[in-house]
């Protein structure tokens, strides 16, 4: 789910912003990844993700994903992100780049998703990860037309 660089996480140490959280990452700790072919070309961007949220569930895990514009290193987007611990910064990035997948499915075949609301990425979350939210876009058991 896309989140303000001012919205707070749960860590160790207590809430912290952020952009304060990704400022602190190592530039080592970033990935350059491409989320699939857009418009104009490959959509590439760096890409890091920090744990939060102590306390996890058995075998799930709670993320800060941040993407940053190879052009313009000052525009990052933030994403928080839930799902199976084993779950790679190449995972969550390709779940956090896939909405644009859902948009342009939904505009083509717009009855196919009965309810829009939900942030696209939990629906593709919901079929990687085997929780598909019971208001998540899905008819009948099938994913909007962008995901079959």
């Amino acid at each position: 789910m896309a989140i303000r660089c001012s919205d707070t996480l749960t860590m160790p140490g207590g809430e912290q912003r952020a952009e304060t959280l990704i400022a602190a990452a190592p530039s080592r700790a970033w990935q350059r990844l491409s989320t699939g072919a857009g418009a104009h070309g490959p959509r590439e961007f760096d890409w890091t993700r920090i744990p939060v949220r102590p306390g996890w569930e058995p075998g799930r895990g709670h993320w800060l994903l941040a993407r940053r514009s190879i052009s313009d290193p000052a525009e990052i987007a933030y994403y928080a992100c839930y799902g199976p611990r084993r779950s790679s910064t190449t995972d969550l990035a390709w779940i956090a780049g896939s909405r644009w997948h859902i948009e342009i499915g939904h505009r083509w075949y717009p009855s196919s998703c009965t309810v829009f609301s939900w942030s696209c990425s939990s629906v593709i979350a919901g079929f990687l990860f085997g929780r598909v939210p019971s208001s998540s876009g899905v008819v009948a058991g099938r994913a909007c037309p962008a995901l079959a």
